[in-house]
């Protein structure tokens, strides 16, 4: 647990970033939602949406990815009030 996937992985006909890729990603996704200019003008919830489709698509673990995103999603949301 905690740690990122090593192989390939699908779900059900996606196929989300190889596991060589996930750090950019995760990089990348974490930049977003970090950054004010790229997420100014959505409401708390259009984030949380946002941010937990982003999420689940790069599929950085073999497991609990959705669990994950949920927490991530609920996270955003509580900071917002």
């Amino acid at each position: 647990a905690g740690q990122l996937r090593k192989h390939q992985v699908y779900v059900g006909s996606l196929m989300p970033p190889s596991a060589n890729e996930i750090i950019e990603y995760l990089d990348d996704f974490f930049t977003w939602l970090n950054s004010l200019e790229d997420t100014r003008g959505l409401n708390a919830i259009e984030l949380a949406a946002i941010a937990h489709y982003k999420f689940v698509y790069i599929h950085p673990f073999s497991d609990g990815n959705g669990r994950t995103g949920r927490l991530l999603m609920n996270l955003i949301l509580m900071k917002s009030g």
